[in-house]
């Protein structure tokens, strides 16, 4: 395993992306990002918890499966970002809920191209069709 793409890793690129396309959210509800178990069907999420204070925090997990050196980094910028637009949309933060459901009419998508990242969206889309099942394959996960 890339012993680079450990937790401060993880949170530069949280930061990265955060103020290169998401600078506009203010973070009202603090968020962490930690690496989850190792799933292949769930590779992000982001849940809002109470802290002992009575404060909430949102965590982003992303499953650790995607620490592996195979795995492009903009893959899991990719799923941060997508974690990001669940937190602006009011899911898995304080943020006001403006849809009754994450995905609700493709605002996914539509976020990724409002903040400049549909290439990131479209290379994600390409490698997880075209590499991932290979690379499943290779850690005897299909």
């Amino acid at each position: 395993m890339e012993s680079s793409r450990n937790l401060i890793w993880l949170n530069s690129r949280v930061s990265h992306i955060w103020q290169n396309h998401f600078a506009d959210i203010p973070q009202i509800t603090p968020v962490q990002v930690r690496w989850g178990q190792r799933s292949y069907r769930r590779l992000g999420s982001i849940v809002m918890k109470p802290q002992t204070d009575g404060r909430m925090i949102s965590f982003i997990t992303i499953s650790s499966l995607l620490r592996e050196p195979e795995v492009p980094s903009l893959i899991i910028d990719q799923i941060i970002a997508h974690e990001i637009v669940h937190y602006v949309h009011g899911f898995g933060s304080e943020r006001p809920r403006d849809l009754k459901h994450p995905h609700q009419g493709g605002v996914i998508v539509k976020e990724f191209q409002k903040r400049g990242l549909w290439e990131l969206y479209r290379y994600y889309k390409s490698w997880m069709n075209l590499s991932w099942r290979f690379f499943l394959e290779s850690k005897n996960l299909n």
